[in-house]
């Protein structure tokens, strides 16, 4: 009697796969898989290909292992559970890696894949009644042992990994904030570049929430003109660094020195935190216009400019320390050496602006040669009668350009 009730009964942890099992119905994951992902004509077993992928993601999740190989003999050892909670008679046959990987290839589907993620991430928001006001885009890379094959996702490209050795793939996604909800996700060739990927990340969100007037934000990628006309033009919102191709250097200079001549109004900012004053700034509006699929767009975007104190003071210090440099060498120019020739009026000269330009101190370090006579006294030797012989002597004056100072000072410590 014992020994049959060893064979009936079996202990399982409810919280573990049972407790996968009950999220993922929750999730809608199986309804889904099965409503956009149909199975074929040819398919056996009793379990739906979105039970299939749930019980597949219950090993992924349960054992850390994405090795599809292994999760048939896992099945096989766990049957008795995997009935209980499909309600349906169960194979380990049904997770073969055959099968498996006819599902992923069915999961790429690039046409059924999107209508799939809106509808899941579309659930999720409902489910969790969250509030959909922020959305952060950005795009990452990560490394693989993947053979490079043309037209696949594996290309060598930029590594942020610091592997250029190793073929990454590009992951963009657009998350929901604060919480860090995945929105929506593409998996592109490790070689593409940031900037186009933005655009239809925000396509995604828009169909998935039904919303507009969300606030995107991104890094110096998403700045890109036609992004920015893209959000706008939308109805949204976009926050993001302005790089030097979008805003040039000559122009926040113009705008800084015109906050410095009092022309756009101060703004003390502060640390919520400490309350303590951390920097500067202040605000203008700036018309933009450009086309947009082959149509105008015009939009008024609020350009914010901010100097840290902080940073200002580690970059005047770093200025302060280039301006002696070059003085310092310079100067070492007149420092005359034993046995060696008087130095010519160009040789200076080119050593001057080399020492200028390789500390980034031109036009705040003036230099120039001054060239004096001084008449020398030679004595007689054998048939040459004594006299006296004239000769150049060239010294480097340096001198600093106070106001040129005050300027270069006035533009440390910005961003935009």
């Amino acid at each position: 009697m014992i020994e049959k009730l060893r064979e009936i009964i079996r202990i399982e942890r409810t919280d573990d796969i049972p407790l996968l099992w009950e999220q993922l119905k929750a999730m809608g994951v199986i309804r889904l898989v099965d409503k956009h992902f149909p199975r074929h004509a040819n398919w056996e077993g009793e379990l739906s290909a979105g039970e299939v992928i749930a019980v597949w993601l219950c090993f992924v999740l349960s054992c850390g292992n994405h090795r599809v190989s292994h999760v048939e003999g896992w099945a096989a050892q766990h049957l008795h559970l995997l009935e209980a909670l499909t309600g349906k008679a169960v194979r380990a046959l049904d997770f073969s890696d055959d099968r498996l990987a006819s599902l992923l290839t069915q999961l790429g589907d690039d046409e059924r894949w999107p209508a799939f993620e809106r509808e899941l991430s579309g659930q999720l928001l409902r489910v969790y009644d969250l509030s959909a006001q922020r959305v952060r885009v950005d795009a990452t890379t990560g490394k693989t042992y993947a053979e490079v094959s043309e037209g696949g996702l594996f290309q060598f490209g930029p590594s942020k990994d610091h592997r250029p050795d190793l073929a990454p793939v590009k992951l963009s996604m657009a998350t929901l904030d604060p919480l860090g909800l995945p929105l929506s996700t593409t998996v592109v060739a490790g070689n593409t570049a940031d900037d186009p990927l933005s655009a239809p990340e925000i396509s995604c969100v828009r169909a998935t929430t039904g919303q507009r007037g969300l606030t995107y934000v991104g890094d110096k990628k998403m700045a890109a003109l036609q992004t920015r006309a893209f959000i706008a033009s939308g109805g949204d919102d976009s926050v993001c660094p302005l790089p030097l191709k979008q805003l040039s250097e000559r122009e926040r200079e113009r705008l800084i020195a015109e906050f410095f001549a009092r022309q756009h109004e101060p703004q003390l900012v502060i640390q919520p935190e400490t309350e303590a004053a951390i920097g500067i700034g202040f605000e203008i509006a700036l018309e933009r216009q450009t086309q947009l699929a082959g149509q105008p767009i015009q939009w008024t975007e609020r350009v914010l400019a901010f100097s840290s104190f902080e940073r200002a003071q580690s970059e005047a210090k770093k200025l302060d320390e280039a301006i002696a440099g070059a003085q310092s060498e310079l100067l070492q120019l007149n420092e005359g050496k034993q046995g060696k020739k008087r130095l010519t009026a160009e040789q200076p000269a080119e050593a001057g602006a080399q020492i200028v330009k390789r500390h980034g101190v031109e036009g705040l370090v003036n230099w120039q040669i001054q060239t004096t006579l001084k008449e020398r006294p030679v004595r007689a030797w054998k048939a040459s009668p004594a006299r006296t012989q004239c000769e150049q002597q060239h010294e480097v004056r340096v001198e600093l350009d106070p106001e040129a100072r005050l300027r270069k000072q006035e533009q440390l410590g910005w961003s935009f």
